[in-house]
C-alpha cells in the first residue's frame, strides 16, 4: 500500500509540468511553456497569464483556456504574424486579453467550440477567423482595425457559430461569412470601414439588434458565386445608417465560357423584419 501511495504521489508532482505544453509561447527565449508568460492550473487546463508578453502563441490540446488576465500580447519584430493560433483543438476559451500590433491576430484551424470573449483586439489584418472551425462564440469583445482585411470571419463550412455583443470597427469587412451557416449574429456594432456585414455563399442566418453604422460603400453585401448561392438568411430589429449603400445584393450567372467572366445582376432580398435603414 505504500508504493501505491508513493508512486501516486510522484505522478501527481509531474502533472504540472506535463500539463503546461498545452500552450506553447514564442518570445525572445524561442519556444516556451505557459509558465514564461504566467501560471498554469492543469486541472482545469488554464493558463493565466501575470506579465505582459511580446510574441506568440500555439495552443493544439482541446480544453485549454488562455486567461489574458488583463494584460497585452503584442507581436515581437520579425517574429510570426500570427498572434494567437488554435489548431485541430476544441474547446479552447481564449478571454480577458488585449492582442495588438499582428496582422493575423486570432485564428482558430480546424478547431470546434472555440471561445472568444471579452477581449481587446487592435489588429493590422484581421482581428478573429475561424477556419473550418463551427459551433464557436465571439462574445463582448472590441476588436478595432486600420482600414484592414476584416473584423471577424468564418469561412469553409464554419457553421453555427455565436456573435454577440461585440464592438468591431475599422475593417475593409467587419463582418464576414463565406461558406458559413446556421450563425446567430446579435446585439453587435459593426462601424466604419468599407462593408459593415458581407454574406458570401451562406444560409439560414439569423442578424437580431445589430447595429451598422459608417460603412464608406455597403452596410449589408450579399454576393453569391458559381453554383453556390445564400438563402434564408433573416434580418430583425437592425439598424443600418449613415452608409453609402444600406443592403446590396448580386448573383453571379455563368456565361459557359470559362474563365472568370460572368454576368451580374441583383435579385429579391432576402427577409428583414422591423430593421431600419437611415441614410
Amino acid at each position: 500500500m505504500k508504493l501505491k501511495i508513493t508512486l501516486f504521489a510522484f505522478v501527481f508532482l509531474l502533472m504540472p509540468a506535463f500539463a503546461s505544453a498545452n500552450i506553447y509561447f514564442y518570445g525572445e527565449s524561442g519556444e516556451e511553456d505557459c509558465s514564461a508568460i504566467g501560471v498554469w492550473e492543469p486541472f482545469s487546463k488554464t493558463c493565466t497569464m501575470n506579465r505582459d508578453a511580446e510574441g506568440y502563441i500555439e495552443i493544439n490540446d482541446s480544453g485549454t483556456t488562455l486567461d489574458g488576465n488583463g494584460h497585452t500580447l503584442s507581436h515581437r519584430l520579425y517574429d510570426s504574424n500570427y498572434g494567437i493560433v488554435v489548431s485541430e483543438a476544441g474547446t479552447v476559451t481564449i478571454k480577458n486579453l488585449r492582442i495588438n500590433g499582428f496582422y493575423s491576430s486570432v485564428f482558430f484551424n480546424d478547431s470546434p467550440y472555440g471561445i472568444l470573449e471579452n477581449n481587446t483586439i487592435e489588429s493590422n489584418g484581421f482581428g478573429a477567423y475561424f477556419s473550418s472551425s463551427s459551433f464557436g462564440t465571439v462574445r463582448g469583445n472590441t476588436i478595432t482595425g486600420q482600414e484592414s482585411d476584416f473584423g471577424i470571419k468564418g469561412a469553409y463550412s464554419s457553421n453555427n457559430l455565436l456573435i454577440e455583443n461585440n464592438t468591431v470597427s475599422g475593417f475593409d469587412e467587419n463582418l464576414v461569412l463565406d461558406e458559413a451557416s446556421f450563425w446567430t449574429v446579435k446585439n453587435n456594432t459593426l462601424s466604419g470601414g468599407y462593408t459593415g456585414i458581407d454574406v458570401y455563399r451562406s444560409s439560414d442566418n439569423v442578424f437580431e439588434n445589430n447595429t451598422v453604422s459608417g460603412a464608406e460603400d455597403i452596410g449589408v453585401y450579399f454576393s453569391d458565386w458559381s453554383d453556390i448561392s445564400s438563402y434564408r438568411n433573416a434580418f430583425s430589429n437592425n439598424t443600418f445608417k449613415d452608409s453609402n449603400l444600406g443592403v446590396f445584393f448580386t448573383l453571379y450567372v455563368d456565361t459557359g465560357g470559362g474563365g472568370d467572366g460572368g454576368i451580374f445582376s441583383s435579385f429579391a432580398p432576402k427577409k428583414f423584419l422591423n430593421s431600419f435603414f437611415l441614410q
